[in-house]
């Protein structure tokens, strides 16, 4: 058994204590989350899918995706705080290899409107913009199905959703939060997830950082994140150097509290300063929404 820490800010029992955090920049307390090794190696994605099946849902949906009339049916997708905190503590141990996760779809056949999330570890390719799937892990990751297993809810049945709606009277940014690279402000989220129409699918894998899910991880109120389909309304979230993002299909990650709520809040940056937190938004708690993941196609490996 090997323990290693990963950054949190609430308790919960069993295999986890917590402990004074060595890292002055956070205001956070350090969970230490024991990790397990089998010495046994598994080809799987991070959500317990064999490789081999893995492929072939991919390859069917990337079939699906060059044809006329797929539909991907609109839903949301929810990491808990302990997936989140084992995979991270899981990556750690491995020996620093990942940089990100690549979320593929997947479809068990082309006429069948669920849709799959597939996220697959990637480390550092030849290039700064390349990043090389690998499926290679400890059989222990996967020891319980709660751990790593995606709670779907579709369309309108997760009142904690509230990305679905518009809120005119929302500000874009909330109690000191501010943007950084990869965040969104709440209105152009909305876009984004309300422009999704499940139709003219146009992407097949969204690339994100692992700083990313780690900063998330360190949030004061983090319990979990969840994960949308959106398009880009317009080419404002283009990376240089790249065809515009203007309809491209994409995925957008919020943080969630222990309510089952997106956060967006974030403590006012003088309290935040009290403090010392160095969280991703500026803030002390949650923070805007989370985006601008490399597209594949265009960045696929």
């Amino acid at each position: 058994m090997l323990a290693v820490t990963v950054m949190a800010g609430c308790k919960s029992g069993g295999d986890e204590k917590t402990a004074e955090s060595n890292d002055t920049s956070a205001a956070t307390t350090a969970r230490t989350v024991e990790v397990a090794t089998s010495g046994v190696t598994v080809k799987k994605t991070l959500n317990n899918v064999d490789s081999t099946e893995a492929s072939a849902l991919i390859a069917t949906y990337k079939k699906a995706m060059e044809g006329q009339g797929m539909v991907v049916e609109n839903a949301s997708y929810f990491f808990n705080r302990r997936m989140v905190e084992k995979i991270l503590a899981y990556l750690e141990k491995e020996g620093g290899n990942a940089d990100g996760i690549r979320f593929y779809l997947g479809k068990k056949s082309a006429t069948d409107a669920e849709t799959m999330l597939l996220p697959v570890t990637t480390k550092a390719g030849s290039a700064a913009n390349k990043h090389t799937d690998y499926y290679d892990h400890d059989e222990a990751l996967f020891d319980t199905a709660r751990i790593v297993t995606l709670r779907v809810n579709k369309k309108g049945t997760d009142p904690g959703a509230v990305l679905y709606d518009k809120c005119p009277t929302c500000p874009d940014l909330e109690n000191g939060c501010k943007l950084t690279p990869g965040s969104l402000p709440r209105s152009y989220a909305e876009k984004m997830i309300q422009k999704f129409d499940g139709k003219n699918m146009n992407t097949n894998a969204i690339w994100l950082p692992l700083s990313l899910f780690k900063n998330m991880a360190k949030e004061k109120s983090f319990n979990g994140i969840r994960v949308y389909f959106g398009t880009y309304p317009d080419k404002t979230y283009t990376p240089p150097g790249q065809p515009s993002y203007e309809g491209r299909n994409t995925i957008v990650l919020t943080y969630v509290d222990r309510n089952g709520m997106d956060d967006f809040n974030c403590d006012p940056l003088p309290l935040a300063k009290a403090k010392g937190v160095n969280a991703l938004d500026g803030g002390g708690s949650a923070g805007p929404p989370q985006n601008n993941g490399g597209l594949c196609p265009i960045l696929c490996d």
